[in-house]
Formats: structure tokens, sequence, C-alpha cells
């Protein structure tokens, strides 16, 4: 098992994980996404990768988030973002979905790295409401 262990790489783990995860350089561009992170936003792998993550960002939004990304870069650490607040991403079609977002840091001999975890929580919301709407149906007569 230890050996089996010792051959599974970062790029495995990403690209089986379920959610949507984009690594992302210092400069702010998507360096690599898993394909949870493709079909969310809507992105083909070739088409997403090099992109500025400030694109996956409402306009509205934007000027807010560049102060956040240099606060962060002075401090990285992992986090989740938002405290409660309803973030929004933009996919490729310019529709905006509700999200939560997690950073982790990732350093490298060179260079610092960012995880950028993305969990569409329209969908856990749908969810939530799905589950609601059943125990209320075994409840009744």
């Amino acid at each position: 098992m230890t050996e089996l262990l010792k051959n599974l790489s970062f790029k495995t783990l990403f690209d089986v994980s379920a959610d949507a995860m984009l690594l992302v350089d210092d400069t702010g561009h998507i360096v690599l996404s898993n394909l949870a992170a493709q079909e969310l936003l809507e992105y083909p792998e070739a088409d997403i990768c090099g992109l500025n993550v400030a694109s996956l960002i409402p306009s509205r939004y934007r000027n807010h988030h560049e102060h956040l990304v240099s606060a962060y870069l002075h401090k990285p650490e992992q986090r989740s973002m938002g405290s409660g607040k309803v973030l929004f991403a933009l996919r490729r079609d310019g529709k905006e979905i509700a999200v939560g977002i997690a950073l982790s840091p990732i350093h490298t001999e060179d260079k610092l790295l960012i995880l950028v975890t993305l969990y569409a929580t329209d969908r856990r919301h749908q969810a939530e409401e799905a589950l609601r709407a059943s125990e209320e149906r075994l409840r009744l007569p």
C-alpha cells in the first residue's frame, strides 16, 4: 500500500476530484483546471488555462477582487472566501453562478500557486430544498 501511495501524483488526485478546482499562479492566471471546474464553468481545458482568474468574476466585483488578491498574496493561507456571503463566478456564456470558494496556497521551490476550490452553492441549495420537500411529504398522512 505504501508503494501505491508513493506513486499517486498531485495531478492524478487533482484530476479525479469531484470538486471543481483551479490552480492559479501568483499573477492570477489559471495554469491547470480539472474536469469538474471545466464542467461547472463550461470551459474546455484549452480555453480556461491561461485565463486570468479575474475574467471569471462579474465585473461589478473585479475592483474589490484586485484588492483582496493583493492582500492574499502578502499573507497566503488556507481559507474560505466570503465569510457567509454569496459569491458569484461567470460561466463561459456569461451567466453568473453562486459559488463557495476555498483557497489553499501551494509553495513550490520558485513560485507560489493557489489551489482554488469552487462549490456550486445553487446546486447545494437545490438539493437541500429537495430533501426538505421529500421529508415533508413523508411526514404528511
